[in-house]
C-alpha cells in the first residue's frame, strides 16, 4: 500500500527525525511512502531521498503560500494514489486536511505539543479543522493527548497515543570518549553535562548555562543550533564560562558525541515526547529533565533519571545534574527503559497497525 508522510520542515529536529524512522521502517514492511516537507526540503529529506524513498517539497515560504501549499499537496495525492496520509506538525496537519477534503483518503494529524502558550485564534482553527478534517489523531504522549481533548476538544476514543523510539544498539557505545573530547578540547578528566537539540527558547537552555556557572570545573557541551544560539552565546558569556563551554551548532549525527558526556539534560519549559532525551538514555546517560509535558512518562524519577520543576532554580538544577553523575544506575536504567518501553521497532510497529487500520 501507498502512503504520504507530510511534516512541516525537515530540518535537524525531533518530529522531523522521527518521521524519518517511522517512514523508513514502514518501508521495509511493504509501505511505498511519498515523505513531503510543507516548507523546503531541508537535511532530513535530502537524506531520505538519497537513500532511494520518494521526496517532495510543497515550498512554502511564508503564511500567503498557504493556498498553494494545499494545491500541490492535493496534486500530489491525485498523483500518488495512497491509502493513507499522515502528517505531524501544525502547518502539516493542516494542509494535509484541507488538500483530503472531498476525497476518500483518510488523515492521521500527528500531534507532539503541549505548549501553553499556543495563540487562541491557532486552538480556534484546530477546533474548526484538525477535529473535522482528521480521521485520526497520533498524540506522542499521555499528556499531549490529554490537552488534544482539553484544548482541541477532540475525543480521546479518536487519539492514539505512540511514543517516540529509539533503538539502544544505534545510540550505545559509538564512538571514543577520549577522541571525541580531544576534538572538542576538553579535559579527559572533567565531569561533562551535555545537551542535544533546536536552540530555542523553549529549551530553556539559558538555565543549563546558569547551573552549569555554579559547578566548579564542570564543562557544557552544547549540540545544534537554531534561533536562540546568539542569546544564549551571550549568557555563556556573561555568565564567565567560555572557557568551559562548547558549542558544536549543527551537526549530522548526534551519536557519537554523546560518549562525551557524563550527564544529560534537558531543562526544558515544555515538552511532548523529547526525542533527545530519549536519545540520551538509549546511549546510557544519567539524564536530568524538568518535569514537563511527556517527561515524567519517560523517566522514572529516582530509577532511570532524576526530574526537577521547571523555573529559574538553578540551584536545583545544579544540584540534580552533580547528584545525577555520582549515580551511574540511572543510565543502566534508563537504556533499559528505552528498550523495554521505547524501542523504534515498537514505535513502527504501533504506526503500521494504525496506518492499517484506517486504510480500512
Amino acid at each position: 500500500m501507498r502512503s504520504v508522510v507530510l511534516v512541516t520542515d525537515t530540518g535537524r529536529g525531533g518530529t522531523p527525525n522521527r518521521m524519518a524512522a517511522v517512514a523508513g521502517g514502514l518501508a521495509t514492511r511493504g509501505w511505498e511512502i511519498l515523505f513531503v516537507s510543507v516548507k523546503p526540503g531541508g537535511q532530513v529529506l535530502s537524506e531520505l531521498s538519497k537513500a532511494g524513498m520518494a521526496t517532495a517539497s510543497l515550498e512554502l515560504r511564508s503564511s500567503g503560500g498557504g493556498a498553494a501549499a494545499v494545491w500541490r499537496m492535493r496534486r500530489l495525492i491525485r498523483h500518488w494514489h495512497p491509502a493513507v496520509v499522515q502528517s505531524a506538525l501544525w502547518h502539516a496537519n493542516l494542509v494535509a486536511g484541507l488538500a483530503a477534503v472531498g476525497t476518500s483518503i483518510p488523515v492521521v494529524a500527528g500531534h507532539q505539543s503541549v505548549d501553553d502558550t499556543k495563540p487562541a485564534r491557532r486552538v480556534v482553527v484546530d477546533r474548526l479543522t484538525l477535529s473535522r478534517l482528521a480521521t485520526r489523531h497520533v498524540a506522542v504522549s499521555e499528556a499531549v493527548a490529554d490537552r488534544l481533548a482539553a484544548r482541541e476538544r477532540i475525543p480521546r476514543s479518536r487519539v492514539s497515543v505512540i511514543p517516540g523510539g529509539k533503538d539502544p544498539r544505534r545510540w550505545a557505545g559509538i564512538g571514543s570518549r577520549d577522541v571525541v573530547r580531544g576534538r572538542y578540547g576538553i579535559p579527559l578528566d572533567a565531569k561533562v553535562v551535555g545537551w542535544s537539540g533546536r536552540l530555542h527558547p523553549v529549551k530553556a537552555v539559558p538555565a543549563l548555562v546558569a547551573a552549569v556557572a555554579l559547578l566548579d570545573g564542570w564543562w557544557l557541551v552544547l549540540v545544534g543550533g537554531g534561533e536562540d544560539e546568539a542569546r544564549i552565546r551571550r549568557k555563556v558569556e556573561d555568565a564567565g564560562i567560555g572557557n568551559r563551554v562548547v558549542m558544536t551548532g549543527e551537526v549530522a549525527d548526534v551519536a557519537p558525541l554523546l560518549v562525551a558526556f557524563d550527564v544529560f539534560c534537558l531543562p526544558s519549559a515544555w515538552e511532548g515526547m523529547p526525542g533527545a532525551l530519549l536519545e540520551a538514555m538509549a546511549a546510557g546517560l544519567p539524564v536530568v529533565a524538568t518535569r514537563v509535558g511527556g517527561v515524567g512518562e519517560v523517566v522514572d524519577h529516582g530509577v532511570s533519571g532524576l526530574l526537577v520543576a521547571p523555573g529559574d532554580d538553578v540551584a536545583a538544577l545544579a544540584g540534580a545534574i552533580a547528584a545525577a553523575a555520582e549515580r551511574p544506575e540511572l543510565g543502566r536504567h534508563a537504556q533499559e527503559a528505552v528498550r523495554d518501553r521505547f524501542s523504534e521497532t515498537a514505535m513502527i510497529d504501533a504506526y503500521d497497525r494504525l496506518w492499517r487500520e484506517v486504510a480500512g
